[in-house]
C-alpha cells in the first residue's frame, strides 16, 4: 500500500531546531545592538534600521503579544535615543522615531496575517491526518499488512519538507498499537532538497531519522 502523502509535521532536524532557537533571539540582538551602535557611532549613524528590523523579524516568529513587546521596546528605544540626540540633531531624530513606530505597526499587522495562516494550516493538517488514519484503518481492517513510504513523502506539498507521511504513519501506529501487525517499507536518500548520494553515512542518518518519525 502506498502511504498517505498529505500534511503532517515532520520531525524537526537538530539543525533546524538550532536555527529556530537562534532566530528567536535575533530581535533582542537587534534591539541591543542598535542602541549600542547608535551611542557609539557619530550622530548621523542611527539605530533606526536595527530597531525596525527587530520588529519585522519578531512578526513571523512570536505571538502577537511577543511581537507587540518587541515593537513597543523598539519604539521606546527610538524615542529615548531621539531625546538623547535632540540637542545635536533634532531634524534627524524625529523622522527616525516616525520610521521605527510605523514599521512597528506594520510588524503587528504582519503578525496577525501570519498567525491566521498558521491556524488555517494547522486545521488542514488535523483534517488530513484524520483522513490518513481512516484510510490506514480501512486498509488494515480489510487484511492489508504492508505499508510503503519514503522520507521524501510529501515534500511536493507546499509547506512540507519531506517526512510528513512517515510521521503520520508513526502517529497512527502508536495510536492504534498495530506495530506487530504491519510491515513497514521505506526509502532513503530523498529527504533533502540537495542530492547527497547514497554513501553509508547518508543512508545511516536517513534511516535513523525515518525510524524516529515512524516511532519504531
Amino acid at each position: 500500500m502506498g502511504s498517505p502523502g498529505w500534511a503532517g509535521a515532520g520531525a524537526e532536524s537538530p539543525r533546524a531546531a538550532w536555527a529556530r532557537s537562534v532566530a528567536r533571539w535575533l530581535p533582542a540582538f537587534l534591539l541591543v545592538g542598535g542602541v549600542v551602535f547608535d551611542l557609539l557611532m557619530p550622530t548621523h549613524y542611527t539605530a533606526s534600521p536595527f530597531l525596525s528590523a527587530a520588529s519585522l523579524v519578531a512578526a513571523p516568529l512570536f505571538s502577537l503579544r511577543g511581537t507587540a513587546a518587541v515593537a513597543a521596546t523598539a519604539a521606546v528605544a527610538s524615542v529615548l535615543l531621539a531625546t538623547f540626540h535632540s540637542g545635536s540633531d533634532r531634524a534627524l531624530s524625529v523622522p527616525e522615531v516616525v520610521t521605527v513606530c510605523t514599521v512597528a505597526l506594520l510588524a503587528l499587522a504582519i503578525n496577525r496575517v501570519v498567525r491566521r495562516n498558521f491556524r488555517q494550516l494547522a486545521t488542514v493538517r488535523v483534517v488530513a491526518e484524520a483522513q490518513s488514519f481512516a484510510i490506514l484503518d480501512a486498509y488494515t481492517e480489510a487484511g492489508g499488512n504492508f505499508i510503503d513510504t519514503a522520507d521524501v513523502y510529501s515534500a511536493w506539498v507546499p509547506g512540507n519538507s519531506g517526512g510528513e507521511s512517515q510521521t503520520i504513519i508513526g502517529t497512527w501506529l502508536a495510536a492504534r498499537g498495530r506495530r506487530d501487525e504491519v510491515v513497514i517499507a521505506t526509502n532513503v536518500g530523498g529527504g533533502s532538497s540537495e542530492p547527497r548520494g547514497l554513501r553509508a553515512e547518508v543512508i545511516k542518518a536517513d534511516v535513523e531519522a525515518s525510524l524516529r518519525r515512524l516511532r519504531i
